[in-house]
C-alpha cells in the first residue's frame, strides 16, 4: 500500500515544509521544542544556566536543536562553554557579546513526554541532576 498525503484536498495540508531543523522538530514535538528567553551577556552567563540558539546563533545544528547548560567561560572575553544535551562528551564555545554576538538565549519553559507514564512534565533539570519532573517517578 503507497502512502497519500493530502495536500489542499478537503482544506487540510499533511506536509509542512520546514526551513530548518529546529523549525521541524517544532512542527513535529511543538510540546517539547526549546523556547528562548532573553539573550544571554556575559554578566548573565554563568555555570549552570540553562540556554538555547539565540538570536546571532552561527553553529548549524550543533546544539542538536535542544539545550544546553553554561559550563564556564570561553578562552576569550564574552565566549563561553557550553555542553548540548542532544550533543553530549563536548563543550563547544559560544558568544554572549564576543564580537558584538549573542549566540545564546535564556532557555523557556519547556515540556517533556514521561516515557514511563506517557504525561507531560516541566523539564527544568539538568541531564544528571536527578528526577525527570513526573511527580509519580520522582516518588519512587
Amino acid at each position: 500500500e503507497k502512502n497519500s498525503y493530502r495536500v489542499g484536498q478537503e482544506e487540510a495540508y499533511d506536509l509542512v515544509v520546514a526551513s530548518s531543523y529546529t523549525e521541524l522538530i517544532a512542527v513535529l514535538y511543538p510540546h517539547e521544542a526549546p523556547t528562548a528567553g532573553p539573550k544571554i551577556t556575559a554578566a548573565d552567563a554563568t555555570p549552570g544556566t540553562r540556554v538555547v540558539r539565540g538570536s546571532d546563533w552561527a553553529w548549524g545544528v550543533q546544539d542538536g536543536a535542544g539545550r544546553g547548560t553554561i559550563q564556564g567561560p570561553g578562552d576569550s572575553d564574552g565566549w563561553v562553554k557550553v555542553k548540548w544535551d542532544n550533543n553530549p562528551g563536548k563543550s563547544f564555545p559560544h558568544r554572549v557579546g564576543g564580537d558584538g554576538c549573542y549566540d545564546l538565549a535564556f532557555a523557556g519553559t519547556q515540556t517533556v513526554t514521561c516515557r514511563v507514564h506517557h504525561v507531560l512534565v516541566p523539564f527544568t533539570k539538568s541531564p544528571g541532576q536527578g528526577g525527570n519532573g513526573c511527580d509519580q517517578c520522582d516518588k519512587r
